[in-house]
Order: structure tokens, then sequence, then C-alpha cells
């Protein structure tokens, strides 16, 4: 549970911190929170890439988001 917890919060993370930074360069805005955002995205990245012993897909993000909504649901 916990590597599918910080594999989708690492994904998400780094999304928003692409995204956001993006925005903020348009606007001529300060980069570093987007930055920070990133920073922890690929830090939860590591840590779910390490907890992992057989190393982590692009397969297996669809199949740690189902089982967070399985257990969030229940």
């Amino acid at each position: 549970m916990l590597t599918e917890l910080t594999l989708v919060c690492g994904l998400l993370c780094v999304v928003f911190s692409v995204t956001r930074s993006l925005v903020a360069s348009i606007e001529e805005r300060s980069l570093w929170p987007t930055l920070a955002l990133g920073g922890v995205g690929l830090l939860l990245l590591g840590i779910a890439w390490y907890t992992d012993p057989d190393g982590l897909r692009i397969e297996d993000v669809p199949i740690a988001v189902v089982k967070l909504f399985r257990v969030m649901s229940d």
C-alpha cells in the first residue's frame, strides 16, 4: 500500500509542478514553489521505486490508482 500511495502522490506532485511552472513562467511569477513541489514529487517517486523490489513499470500506475480507489471507497 505504501508503494502505491507514494507512486500516485509523486506523480500528481510532478504533474502539478510542471503545469504550475509553465503558468508561473508565462505570468512571470516566482518558480521556487513549483520547483519545491517538483522536488517533493521526485522524492516520492524515488521512495516508491526504492520500496518496490521488482521495480516500477508504466503498467503499475493504473493498478496503483485502482488499489487506492478501492481502499478509499471501503
